[in-house]
């Protein structure tokens, strides 16, 4: 006896077309969520990492600066460091002025600094400032990016910065202590990092008034 085969059914060939549609996008949905995810996770590990390495930068910085001018601000906080004094002069030059900024728009701390290429330009252009002068903020801002635009110098810290906040032991320019958090990642996932750091080699024993106004006395500098 001869057995008849018995093919599929056009509704039989239309269901099994559509569950293996709903299977494959399934199966691609799930992909690209795991590509999401996984991206999302090397993004916020890189987010940490940027803004330890940052700590570290902001706390070197703070440990051989030679006097805090100016801190202070929640979020979009800046902070002036009389970061060192190379030529022993124990007077405040240009170039050895350092400006911490954190934009809350574009999410970034950056450090700005002016340099010289060459020693003779150095000698030329380096001037002194007065610690009145290096204890505004405007003031320095402006002489970095106007005065010296031309050797103003910007480099990022950290990014993907959602909150920054700094607290000091005196008020500038008599800190010696700074202490400061970083808020990283995106509204989704976050880590807040502490760090802090004090002056070591500062020059706030050397700070007096004059005219009621801050000043820096180098006459009793060694």
């Amino acid at each position: 006896m001869r057995t008849r085969m018995r093919g599929f059914t056009v509704v039989e060939m239309t269901m099994a077309i559509a569950i293996t549609s709903i299977i494959a996008l399934a199966v691609v949905g799930a992909g690209m969520a795991l590509s999401s995810a996984y991206a999302h996770s090397q993004d916020y590990s890189q987010s940490i990492q940027t803004g330890r390495v940052a700590s570290l930068k902001i706390q070197s910085t703070l440990r051989m600066a030679k006097l805090i001018t100016a801190a202070g601000g929640h979020g979009d906080y800046k902070l002036v460091a009389w970061a060192k004094d190379p030529n022993g002069d124990s007077k405040i030059n240009v170039s050895e002025l350092a400006m911490l900024t954190c934009d809350p728009n574009a999410q970034v701390i950056v450090e700005h600094t002016v340099v010289f290429p060459t020693p003779a330009l150095a000698t030329l252009l380096d001037s002194t400032v007065l610690l009145e002068t290096a204890m505004d903020v405007t003031a320095v801002q402006t002489m970095m990016e106007v005065t010296y635009g031309a050797y103003h110098r910007k480099e990022v810290l950290a990014d993907r910065v959602i909150s920054a906040d700094i607290s000091v032991d005196q008020p500038p320019p008599m800190t010696r202590m700074v202490k400061f958090q970083l808020g990283v990642g995106d509204s989704n996932r976050s880590i807040t990092l502490y760090a802090g750091g004090t002056l070591r080699a500062d020059m706030t024993s050397h700070v007096g008034m004059s005219g009621g106004k801050y000043v820096l006395n180098t006459t009793t500098v060694p």
